[in-house]
């Protein structure tokens, strides 16, 4: 159960640093979503590309040259 917590906390507080492309954000948060699935937290896509979406750092610009 602890470890549930931490990880869930872990995915409240991540963040995009400044110098991280989308690219590498993207993959710490996919490695996350799935170590938290593993743990039997429930967690849709929704909401792990919610979390990406309303970062600060992430614009339109970068969006695009990651797509």
């Amino acid at each position: 159960m602890k470890k549930q917590v931490q990880i869930k906390v872990q995915f409240e507080l991540i963040e995009q640093c400044k110098d991280e492309s989308i690219h590498e954000y993207f993959s710490r948060m996919d490695k996350l979503v799935n170590e938290m699935k593993n743990n039997i937290y429930n967690i849709t896509e929704k909401e792990a590309m919610e979390k990406i979406m309303l970062q600060d750092n992430c614009n339109e610009s970068k969006m695009k040259r990651a797509i």
